[in-house]
Formats: C-alpha cells, structure tokens, sequence
C-alpha cells in the first residue's frame, strides 16, 4: 500500500474522530494491554507481557519497521 493509499484511509477515518499515528515508546503499555486481549480470545498463544512487550518495543525502534496506533478521545 502507497502513502497516497494510506493518506486516503488516513482521512476517511479521521471523520470520524479516529486519529492514527506512529506509535512511540509511550504507548506500549497501552498496546502490551490490547495484544493480551487478543491472545487471551486465540486458543493458538497465549499471553505472555514482558515478551509481548519486548516484541513491540522491538519494532518501534526498527527504522524499517511501522508501527501504527488508533486513538478516539485521547484512547487507543
């Protein structure tokens, strides 16, 4: 997907009060939290914080990597 594409995404969904953005550092907690949820509801893996964490973490300071977060009201 092109940056025109996700541009476009970028705009239809901030209509609607979501914002996106690069996630940093200080969001980890938040999308540590998130993932668990999603691997508590999988059978196929199980949670595991400081791994996830370390995971996340990971990917954010890779500078060929994008990590993108969804925030309504301040929220992700």
């Amino acid at each position: 997907m092109g940056p025109k594409a996700i541009n476009n995404i970028k705009d239809k969904i901030s209509k609607r009060g979501v914002k996106v953005r690069e996630a940093t550092v200080k969001d980890l907690s938040s999308m540590t939290v998130l993932l668990g949820e999603l691997f508590s509801i999988e059978s196929d893996f199980s949670p595991h914080v400081r791994k996830q964490r370390q995971g996340l973490a990971s990917l954010i300071g890779d500078d060929d990597a994008t990590v993108l977060v969804a925030e309504i009201k301040n929220e992700i």
